[in-house]
C-alpha cells in the first residue's frame, strides 16, 4: 500500500537541512519528466531520467554549494521512485514534503477560501490569530474565492477542516431540520445536543428586495429588511424599529454577513450596529463610490443584543437594486 508521508519522511531525513533546497530540485525537474511520453516505470526508464537530470543540473552541481549538496539526493530520489513504479505519485510526495519541512520549521500552512474577496487587514488580523492559538512561527496562507460558499470562509490546515461558510451552515441546518421533521412525524423527542440543549440551527435571513429608496441622514439611517426573512432557532424582530433591527436569541460566536447593492455607484459608510453601537470589524468605509458593499465578520452576541444595518456618513437619497438590494444573514457558529 502507498505510504506518500513515508517517502516524504525519507527525503526530509536525508536531506535534513538541504530539504528545502531539496524540493525546489523536485519542482524544477518534475515539469521535464512529466513532458516524457514514454511510462515512467522500471530500471531502463530510471537510468534514462538520472542522466538526463544529471546533465541538466551539471551546472548547478559545478558551481557548489547548496544546490550541489540538494541536486544529488533530489535526482536520486527521483531515480528511486521510477525503479518503484512510484514516480506517478510524485504530485501528492512534494505536498507532503512541504509540510513536513513546514512542520520541522514551525511553520503552519492554511488553506483559506473566501466567499468574497479578502481585505489586506483581514487577512494579516487571521494570519495573525492563527499562529497565536497554534503557536506557529510563522503562517503561510493561501487564499481563493468561492463565491458557492455564499458568506463566510472554509480553513484547512495539516488535516483539520474548519467551515465557517454560510453554505456549509446553511448545508447543517437542513440536516437538523430534516431530522426533526422525522422525530415529530415518528413522535420521538426533539434533537438534542450533547450537552441537551437543542440542536437546532440558530440563523436569520433577511432582505430588501423592492429596490427600495433609503434617505441617508447624516445620523446614519437603518436599512429595512422585510422580505423573505427567515428566523429560526428564536430569532426574532424588535417590532417597535419596523423590518430594520433584530434580537439575538443566544449567546455566541456569530457569522454576519451583508451585501448592498446600489442602483448607482455611491460614496457612503455602512456598518452593523450591536445595541445601537458600531460592531467592531463591521465597518466599510470606502474612498471611492461603489455599487456593491460586501462584508462577512465574527463576534460574540449576548442573547437580547439588537443587530441592525446602517447606511451613514453623507446626507442624500440611495435606490437600492431591484431582487438582492440588502442582504442580512447571521448564523450561530457556537
Amino acid at each position: 500500500m502507498f505510504n506518500g508521508s513515508r517517502w516524504a519522511g525519507v527525503f526530509v531525513n536525508v536531506l535534513g537541512e538541504n530539504a528545502e533546497a531539496g524540493l525546489d530540485c523536485l519542482k524544477a525537474t518534475i515539469p521535464q519528466i512529466k513532458a516524457i511520453p514514454s511510462a515512467m516505470s522500471g530500471n531502463a526508464a530510471a537510468r534514462r531520467v538520472e542522466k538526463m537530470l544529471r546533465e541538466s543540473a551539471e551546472p548547478f552541481v559545478k558551481s557548489g554549494g547548496i544546490l550541489q549538496d540538494a541536486a544529488e539526493p533530489a535526482i536520486r530520489f527521483i531515480s528511486l521512485l521510477i525503479r518503484k513504479d512510484r514516480f506517478r505519485h510524485i504530485d501528492s510526495i512534494m505536498q507532503k514534503i512541504e509540510e513536513q519541512i513546514h512542520l520541522k520549521n514551525g511553520v503552519l500552512a492554511v488553506t483559506a477560501e473566501y466567499a468574497a474577496p479578502m481585505e489586506t487587514d483581514f487577512e494579516e488580523e487571521l494570519r495573525r490569530q492563527i499562529a497565536e492559538r497554534t503557536g506557529a512561527k510563522d503562517v503561510i496562507l493561501k487564499t481563493s474565492h468561492v463565491p458557492e460558499l455564499l458568506g463566510g470562509f472554509r480553513l484547512r490546515m495539516r488535516g483539520f477542516y474548519i467551515d465557517a461558510s454560510l453554505k456549509g451552515q446553511l448545508e447543517k441546518m437542513k440536516a437538523a431540520l430534516e431530522t426533526a421533521a422525522i422525530n415529530y412525524c415518528t413522535g420521538q423527542a426533539t434533537v438534542q445536543g450533547a450537552d441537551g440543549i437543542s440542536a437546532m440551527p440558530v440563523f436569520m435571513y433577511a432582505v430588501n428586495s423592492s429596490s427600495s429608496t433609503v434617505n441617508i441622514i447624516l445620523g446614519g439611517t437603518l436599512v429595512p429588511l422585510p422580505d423573505e426573512q427567515i428566523l429560526e432557532g428564536g430569532f426574532d424582530l424588535c417590532h417597535s424599529e419596523g423590518d430594520t433591527t433584530f434580537i439575538i436569541p443566544e449567546s455566541g460566536i456569530y457569522m454576519i454577513s451583508y451585501n448592498i447593492g446600489t442602483a448607482t455607484n455611491t460614496l457612503m459608510y455602512t456598518r452593523i450596529l450591536r445595541n445601537g453601537v458600531q460592531l467592531p470589524g463591521s465597518l466599510l468605509s470606502p474612498l471611492n463610490p461603489l455599487g456593491r458593499y460586501e462584508l462577512t465578520c465574527f463576534s460574540y452576541l449576548n442573547a437580547q443584543d439588537t443587530i441592525a444595518l446602517q447606511l451613514f456618513g453623507t446626507k442624500h437619497t440611495v435606490d437600492l437594486q431591484e431582487g438582492t438590494g440588502a442582504v442580512l444573514t447571521l448564523v450561530k457558529l457556537k
